[in-house]
């Protein structure tokens, strides 16, 4: 027993990346499938099937876990690190969509949240495991919030993604030691310890760029990123079409929201 279990650890740790969309899409029904027919077992008082799938359930989400790519999202204005984790770049049908984390990404010392906007460009899918997937708005925006913190700039870069996707990692980046409770959720998220920060999304991009505190990263075809210096006129996400707001898919629904006009914080509990 010890022995499969310690043989399939290894497997998974040796196993190569997806190198496409047919490999990493075979991984993804096979999760859905089990997860659903566990569930209908369990539902049918099958425990002993219902158990069987849920353990090949693990073993498939495991293995799609880690045949995910590694990419770099951004450079930290201040040291050039580069931020560099996980993506499911072939569509948000995967789990990684759910929390869009990564326990071993690459991070410097001056990294302080990510946020994110994506386009999908009409590219929808059926999600059925997995729960929410949170988006951000189509184009990419500021928390000026945040901005107002100290030595706080964020960092922009568009990445084109296998699934037909424009994905926008909005990272913020501080020299200056910044208090977590005046942060906010990551991602496209609002819950934060016990509170609901629903954050204002400002679309004027301009006067950030033009303050040096919204920068950008372009990408080369090896998913790498540079740090661009160049003039702030020729900054290349201003005015850009998509929805400013919330995207939200759940299953095979896809909907889209206005975003708040200002930042409201309360207590999760209310």
């Amino acid at each position: 027993m010890f022995g499969n279990w310690f043989k399939k650890k290894t497997e998974i740790k040796d196993m190569p990346l997806f190198a496409n969309q047919a490999e990493r899409n075979e991984v993804v029904n096979a999760v859905v499938f089990h997860s659903e027919e566990s569930d209908i077992a369990y539902r049918d008082g099958k425990k002993w099937k219902g158990s069987r799938h849920a353990d090949k359930y693990s073993w498939m989400r495991k293995q799609y876990d880690a045949r995910l790519p590694r990419r770099s999202f951004t450079r930290c204005p201040f040291c050039n690190h580069a931020y560099v984790q996980k993506i499911d770049p072939y569509g948000y049908d995967g789990g990684w969509w759910y929390s869009k984390g990564d326990p071993n990404r690459t991070v410097c010392e001056h990294y302080r949240l990510i946020r994110c906007a994506t386009n999908l460009h009409g590219n929808l899918r059926d999600a059925p495991v997995g729960g929410d997937r949170n988006f951000g708005p189509a184009v990419p925006y500021v928390i000026p919030r945040l901005l107002q913190l100290p030595n706080m700039v964020c960092v922009v870069t568009a990445m084109t993604l296998e699934a037909g996707y424009t994905f926008y990692p909005l990272v913020y980046f501080s020299q200056d030691p910044i208090a977590e409770d005046s942060l906010t959720a990551n991602w496209a998220g609002k819950s934060y310890g016990f509170e609901v920060r629903n954050e204002f999304w400002d679309f004027e991009l301009s006067p950030w760029v033009q303050s040096g505190q919204l920068r950008w990263c372009s990408t080369t075809s090896d998913h790498n990123t540079i740090l661009e210096d160049a003039n702030p006129d020729q900054f290349p996400y201003l005015d850009l079409p998509g929805h400013r707001g919330v995207q939200t898919a759940v299953r095979s629904k896809f909907w889209q929201t206005a975003a708040l006009g200002e930042s409201v914080t309360h207590y999760s509990g209310d």
